[in-house]
């Protein structure tokens, strides 16, 4: 949450996972770094240092998707 997030260049995300169950964040169009398993209470951060728009989602949970946009 949000499913959509505009972001400047430069700019750093952190996903937080607060359920009890194992969470992933995957990109989709990009070479970028995926996350893996995230457990409950853990995190990953990523820095955008390019423009352009990133879709990701959950790997275990197709249906949690979102698009970070960086300008």
């Amino acid at each position: 949450s949000p499913a959509r997030l505009e972001i400047t260049t430069g700019t750093t995300v952190t996903w937080v996972n607060d359920d009890p169950t194992l969470h992933e964040v995957a990109f989709i169009e990009t070479s970028a770094d995926d996350a893996g398993a995230i457990a409950s209470g853990g995190s990953f951060s990523f820095t955008f240092n390019e423009p352009g728009t990133f879709n990701f989602y959950c790997g275990p949970h197709p249906g949690m998707s979102g698009t970070i946009v960086v300008s």
